[in-house]
């Protein structure tokens, strides 16, 4: 929702006297657009992905009653997948991390170039 002065209730429970309306980290830029249009792409693609996996194939058919056997080493196969594939999650959640930052830091070291006044 948005308040009568134009923020957002979001804004002003984040930053109640808006300190930082005029800092470039919390201004959206083209950048930030690009990152949350090719974010909403993958979501896209994870979705429908989902979904063909859960309607299966077109001749497919899916059974859901497995044995507790079957279950078992199905948990098992998967544990060991995910434990041998640790590294490379860990890999991919530090370069995530770095991208991040570098964003951050990159916007912190722009020069606003619109600032907002501070009424005393």
């Amino acid at each position: 929702g948005t308040l009568p002065d134009g923020r957002s209730r979001l804004s002003a429970a984040v930053n109640p006297l808006g300190l930082f309306r005029s800092s470039s980290l919390f201004r959206m830029d083209t950048k930030d657009e690009q990152i949350v249009s090719t974010t909403r792409k993958l979501v896209t693609l994870v979705q429908n992905q989902l979904q063909v996996s859960q309607d299966g194939t077109a001749n497919a058919t899916f059974d859901s009653s497995i044995s507790s056997a079957e279950t078992l080493k199905l948990s098992s196969i998967l544990g060991r997948k995910v434990w041998d594939r640790r590294s490379a999650v860990l890999k991919t959640g530090s370069r995530l991390a770095v991208q991040i930052l570098n964003i951050s830091l990159d916007k912190l070291e722009e020069r606003p170039t619109d600032r907002i006044p501070v009424n005393h």
